[in-house]
């Protein structure tokens, strides 16, 4: 499975959410998205980094921080993916622009696998309850 654009750790997410807030308010229209989008996106990455400070800051750190920067974690996780994707999906998004917000880019120069000659032979090899053990090869 290919890693996720969004970074693992908190600190990588804030810094990733910021640029990507910065990013889409430059010209929303142009990614296929909403100005009200990006309000509201800028709204729960500031929401976000600010329960980040607090669940970080030894002075306020507790289980109530925690839950709450986890919490606004989620939502700004949810949100950036759902912006992603109707990014990624319009037709007009370049592969700089995607870059530029931390998204992937595609390689366009895929070519599919040719189709195989003949169909391969399968084998019951064991059956053990609910579980079969199969043997595939070629002719």
């Amino acid at each position: 499975m290919a890693s996720s654009y969004l970074p693992q750790t908190d600190a990588a997410l804030n810094s990733w959410a910021q640029n990507f807030a910065t990013q889409i308010a430059a010209d929303p229209e142009a990614l296929g998205i909403t100005a009200a989008e990006v309000t509201s996106y800028t709204a729960l990455q500031a929401d976000f980094t600010t329960k980040y400070a607090a669940a970080t800051n030894p002075d306020t750190r507790g289980g109530a921080t925690v839950l709450a920067k986890n919490t606004a974690r989620k939502s700004l996780v949810a949100q950036s993916r759902k912006l992603a994707m109707a990014i990624t999906n319009h037709p007009g998004v370049t592969d700089q622009q995607r870059y530029d917000l931390g998204l992937t880019v595609r390689d366009k120069e895929l070519t599919p696998s040719p189709v195989p000659g003949s169909a391969p032979n399968i084998d019951l090899v064991a059956v053990q309850g609910h579980v079969i053990k199969l043997r595939l090869h070629n002719g």
